[in-house]
C-alpha cells in the first residue's frame, strides 16, 4: 500500500528542503511546552517576540488550516522564535516527530511565517525548514522511525473507518462482537513497528475488520476477524 502518493496543492506550506512527504496542520497536532533555556524578558523585548506573536496571531484562523508539508512526520510543535523590524514581522515554530518532546534537539525542522505588518492573510511567506538527513541524531532517526508508523497508522483509521480502529480503553471494547474471534484472530506485537502496518493492511486487503489494542509492557493486540464490529 503506498502511502505517500499525495501530492502538495497550490497554498500549501512546503518545504524548501527536502521532500514533501508528510503533511499535517496546527489543528492536527498538539502545541507543546519543551525543556530549553528561553531568551530572558530584555532579549524578547529587543527583538520583538511578543509583538511578532501578536501580529500573527491575527492570522492564527487562516494558518491553522494551511496543510504543511515535511520530509518527516510531526505530531507537535512549539513556539520557537519571533522577531519584529521597523515594517514587517518574523515567527518561527520547532516540528517534532513525536506527540510528547522534551528537548529542543527532538525538532527535525522548523515551519516560519513572515509579512509586513497589516498584510493580508493570503500574503503570509511561509516555508519549512528540515534537517538534511545527514544531520540527524541517531535518536532523531529513531523517533522518525517510529513516527512515520503512527503515520501510517493515522492514515489507515482515516481511509478505512469501518475496517480498522484503534480502542484505547476498555470500554470502547463492546463495539467488538467477541463471537467472531478465536485463537486464530489474535496477534500480539512489539508497540508500533512495520510488522503490524503489513498485517493490518493485509487483513483489510482480504476484507477483515482489524482493532488494535493496547496491552501493556509496550505490546499490541491486534483483534482481526471477518464481521468483527458490531452493527
Amino acid at each position: 500500500m503506498d502511502f505517500f502518493n499525495e501530492q502538495p496543492t497550490v497554498g500549501d506550506i512546503v518545504p524548501v528542503n527536502g521532500n514533501s512527504k508528510f503533511h499535517f496542520n496546527f489543528n492536527d497536532i498538539h502545541n507543546v511546552e519543551i525543556e530549553y533555556q528561553p531568551l530572558s524578558e530584555a532579549m524578547k523585548g529587543a527583538i520583538g517576540w511578543d509583538n511578532a506573536i501578536r501580529e500573527l496571531s491575527r492570522h492564527i484562523e487562516f494558518i491553522s488550516l494551511k496543510q504543511i508539508w515535511c520530509p518527516y512526520p510531526v505530531f507537535s510543535f512549539c513556539i520557537g522564535a519571533g522577531e519584529t523590524t521597523d515594517v514587517s514581522f518574523h515567527v518561527r515554530f520547532f516540528l517534532f516527530p513525536v506527540h510528547k518532546p522534551q528537548y529542543q534537539n527532538q525538532a527535525i525542522a522548523q515551519v516560519i511565517f513572515e509579512a509586513k505588518y497589516a498584510a493580508k492573510s493570503e500574503n503570509i511567506s511561509s516555508w519549512v525548514d528540515a534537517l538534511h538527513e545527514d544531520e540527524l541524531s541517531p535518536e532523531n532517526i529513531h523517533e522518525i522511525i517510529k513516527g512515520t508508523q503512527h503515520y501510517k497508522l493515522k492514515y489507515l483509521l482515516k481511509k478505512y473507518p469501518a475496517k480498522f480502529r484503534y480502542f484505547k480503553d476498555e470500554n470502547e471494547f463492546e463495539k467488538i462482537n467477541f463471537d467472531n474471534i478465536d485463537l486464530n484472530s489474535e496477534h500480539i506485537f512489539n508497540n508500533f513497528n512495520s510488522k503490524i502496518i503489513d498485517f493490518v493492511c493485509s487483513e483489510i486487503e482480504l476484507g477483515k475488520e482489524v482493532a488494535i489494542q493496547a496491552a501493556g509492557n509496550e505490546k499490541i493486540l491486534i483483534h482481526s476477524a471477518f464481521g468483527l464490529f458490531k452493527r
